[in-house]
């Protein structure tokens, strides 16, 4: 397997042609060379001169070629083809390859820089290297007059002067009257393997299609050379050029990768694993603490809990349930479960008692795995359990239980791979996982993630990131969520990369432990940005090589401050859910979008925005019962369409069929048509940018107008002193609708009402500016930092319920007023008005 390091441009494709002729195995990784990714350290210690294109070879010890000629001629001489082995024959293709690498391609990139590019045109020069392109061209011409190809048989000298010869109208270079350069280059563009070497890493044919606003632009800006709007007009088009490059670099090698996985096959997770196992064994899969894990490491160890489970009669399609801390061996139990077609179920591990015998229940385990620190919680669901579970301790004894320790039973387990007979008959469909939702509301509902699923997940993550090798990820989220659990040891361990684990996340070690393990990405969640900006300043946080971080939930006060503060190259923000068909990703890294799905990939992108009526809380229907997209810029529910026979539309659902049914919506454009619903409210603009509004159930209605809670909490983010806000409706008696009331950490040494009222009073309309603030120590938040809003709901401004400092804006003060007793009264009985 050769992996290509690779762009768009004529010496990219040279190497990508000769790959495809030579049907050589490779996989592509895109570099983005407007976002300076080729001087990135990970790539500089392949190519030390920060150009494309350049590849490692796996089979050689991962030898790494830079040089477009010398990949060339590499590849030739690894191969025995496109280059003569007799010593006159090989001379005579480097000659015209040298050739193209000392003339053509020179001239002809210089050319296109001054004739297309350049603010000022500079016409002595343009003519200088144009005179000088079409010089070279005679040369071909000439050449070509008496051979079919240019040194002998075809070869990598052929190749290498068309890649650049075809691009001739960049540079404004006119081959009309080289006639037989033109019989050769339709010859080469005939070949199907140059004709798909070219569309690697994606056909920059449709990009180019794509910016035809930037073009339009650029042709407004005039002819004079001299006319400022020409510089504006190349900043559009080299801008709108950008960001499609961006997002098919990312969405095209997505979904390439996942291509392969297809409903009904016989795909099991730890068959990709077992692969990585077996090509990067000595290389590091998992840190943690003070521990390092190789791949044989990890694949040891699931081996061995493969063998513990055979042991005590566990069969192919049985579940599993995992009570565990973050740590290693954490990936090695479902990883040997699944080896043995066992599914695992993730309990979080911060639940006790009722909530925990339900999700063990829900599963169906016989057995329970539980982490020694865990004991006390475990026994306190002992008595909400439906059925007896055979409890095993690891990572301890579990002082003054009688539970068996499992620990010392793993150790004598066999560490020998096993049979693949064993789980011949595990399907793509077949379960992998469960993984609970952190829902803010009721009880956990188990999400079914399939081999499929899983496969799906953990390849797509790694394509979107453009994890290699040499990658390390650090992950300190839950590994019982899909975040943690399955998007981030993808990232890392189907690309032989490494994966960082922490315990639990920890604002005051994170840029250390960023800097220890010498993390390249990272995932985050939720408001985990939030906490690490609102922190102090830590003397790691500029030290560190991130060079990406991917995750969900980044607000948009939050997003710049991070970047500018810390210095992450890259922002990877994604929307998507445990359960959902639905994943979008903003690979071109437009502000505050949580993805993209521009008009050319609209048939890849599986997503669609209805009206929504937020007062009934459903999808609005047309006259024939049909519901109704989306205009531009128009605020609807995110839905996406089901099909159970392709694998990125399936929907797997709930252990529950009734919860299942719950998110179906059906009969949307076409009688019996079924489609997913996210719950979500967003809006999408002309560019296919995708952006949150709110959640289903938090968006309220005030003095007839509907008020966003993400808009009116993004608003207070931003003014003084307040670190986090948590915005939601309650009620007041007498009153339609529902008032506006946020909860607000705040830093005592910097929080001003006055300053906030200010705030709000300046950003909001007068129905969404919140009536009451909650002062609160700490925010009340799901383990992947989900704001819980139903207690604060209940509780309301009430002080006789709530004990945290409550405010009301009294409009008779024109000021944030103590919420107290007599106040509350007032308020409630309608003698202040609202």
């Amino acid at each position: 397997m050769i992996d290509l390091y690779t762009a768009p441009t004529p010496n990219g494709w040279k190497v990508s042609v000769a790959l495809e002729e030579l049907g050589l195995p490779y996989e592509v990784h895109a570099i983005d060379l407007l976002t300076g990714a080729q001087r990135a350290p990970n790539y500089l210690a392949i190519n030390p001169n920060g150009r494309i294109p350049a590849i490692v070879d796996r089979e050689a010890g991962d030898f790494a070629v830079f040089e477009s000629g010398a990949i060339l001629m590499y590849l030739a001489e690894k191969t025995g083809r496109l280059m003569p082995a007799d010593a006159k024959g090989r001379s005579l293709v480097i000659q015209w390859l040298m050739f193209q690498m000392g003339g053509i391609g020179p001239m002809m990139g210089q050319a296109n820089v001054f004739h297309r590019y350049f603010p000022e045109k500079i016409q002595v020069v343009i003519d200088r290297y144009q005179t000088e392109g079409g010089r070279l061209f005679g040369v071909l011409d000439r050449r070509l007059a008496d051979h079919e190809w240019l040194a002998g048989d075809y070869s990598i000298a052929d190749i290498a002067n068309w890649c650049w010869v075809r691009t001739h109208k960049w540079s404004g270079v006119d081959i009309t009257s080289h006639t037989h350069l033109q019989r050769w280059m339709a010859a080469i563009a005939a070949r199907p393997a140059a004709d798909k070497g070219i569309k690697v890493p994606f056909d920059l044919e449709a990009v180019m299609a794509a910016t035809r606003n930037g073009r339009e632009t650029f042709a407004k800006g005039g002819q004079n050379s001299h006319h400022p709007g020409q510089a504006r007009g190349v900043t559009g088009m080299l801008k709108a050029l950008d960001r499609e490059i961006r997002f098919l670099t990312g969405g095209l090698r997505t979904l390439a990768r996942v291509s392969r996985l297809k409903p009904g096959s016989n795909v099991n997770v730890a068959d990709d694993l077992e692969a990585s196992v077996d090509r990067h064994g000595a290389r590091t899969a998992i840190l943690f603490e003070d521990e390092r894990w190789t791949y044989a490491d990890l694949e040891e160890r699931a081996n061995r809990y493969a063998s513990w489970a055979l042991s005590q009669g566990i069969k192919p399609g049985a579940t599993v349930a995992l009570f565990m801390e973050n740590r290693p061996d954490y990936l090695a139990v479902w990883f040997g479960l699944a080896k043995i077609g066992v599914a695992t179920a993730l309990i979080n591990s911060q639940l006790v008692g009722a909530g925990l015998a339900h999700c063990v229940d829900t599963a169906g385990a016989g057995h329970v795995i539980v982490d020694a620190p865990l004991v006390e919680a475990w026994c306190s669901a002992g008595q909400y359990l439906n059925a007896p579970v055979a409890t095993w301790v690891s990572g301890g004894a579990g002082q003054g239980h009688r539970f068996t320790a499992l620990d010392p039973i793993v150790a004598r387990a066999s560490s020998v791979r096993p049979d693949r007979a064993i789980r011949s008959g595990t399907r793509a469909e077949d379960l992998a996982l469960l993984i609970f939702t952190s829902g803010t509301t009721g009880l956990p509902k188990a999400a079914r993630i399939t081999h499929l699923r899983m496969l799906l997940t953990m390849h797509s993550f790694a394509a979107a990131t453009g994890a290699t090798a040499r990658d390390v990820i650090y992950a300190p989220l839950p590994l019982y969520h899909t975040v943690g659990g399955v998007c981030a040891p993808g990232i890392a361990l189907t690309v032989g990369g490494a994966i960082a684990l922490r315990r639990q996340f920890s604002v005051t070690a994170f840029w250390s432990d960023c800097v220890r393990f010498d993390a390249t990405l990272f995932q985050y969640i939720g408001e985990l940005c939030r906490y690490l900006v609102n922190a102090p300043a830590h003397p790691d946080e500029r030290r560190h090589r991130l060079r990406l971080a991917v995750g969900n939930g980044l607000r948009p006060d939050v997003w710049d401050r991070f970047q500018a503060r810390f210095g992450v190259q890259r922002i990877l923000e994604f929307y998507g859910a445990t359960e959902s068909n639905l994943t979008l990703f903003n690979f071109d890294g437009g502000p505050h979008a949580i993805g993209r799905a521009p008009p050319y990939m609209k048939a890849s992108v599986n997503v669609e925005l209805i009206r929504f009526d937020p007062v009934g809380e459903r999808p609005v229907r047309d006259a024939d019962g049909r519901c109704i997209p989306c205009a531009d810029d128009e605020v609807g529910e995110a839905i996406a369409r089901i099909d159970p026979a392709k694998a990125q539309m399936r929907f797997e659902g709930y252990s529950d069929a009734g919860a299942t049914e719950t998110k179906v919506l059906r009969d949307v454009f076409t009688p019996g048509d079924a489609w997913f619903r996210s719950g979500d409210l967003m809006r999408r603009d002309r560019l296919g940018y995708f952006y949150f509004v709110d959640r289903i159930g938090d968006t309220f209605r005030w003095k007839g107008e509907n008020v966003s809670t993400t808009e009116v909490a993004g608003v207070l983010a931003c003014a003084p002193g307040v670190l986090e806000a948590n915005v939601y409706g309650v009620e007041i008696p007498g009153c339609n609708g529902r008032a506006g009331m946020a909860s607000l950490v705040v830093d005592p040494a910097g929080f001003d009402p006055v300053a906030v009222r200010r705030e709000v009073h300046d950003a909001l309309p007068a129905y969404a500016r919140p009536l009451f603030l909650r002062l609160t120590p700490a925010m009340d938040s799901t383990a992947t930092f989900k704001q819980k809003k139903v207690d604060a709901i209940r509780e309301g401004f009430d002080p006789r319920t709530v004990t945290d400092p409550l405010m009301f804006d009294d409009p008779r003060a024109g000021a944030y007023v103590p919420v107290c007793e007599d106040r509350y009264a007032e308020i409630v009985s309608g003698a202040v008005r609202l």
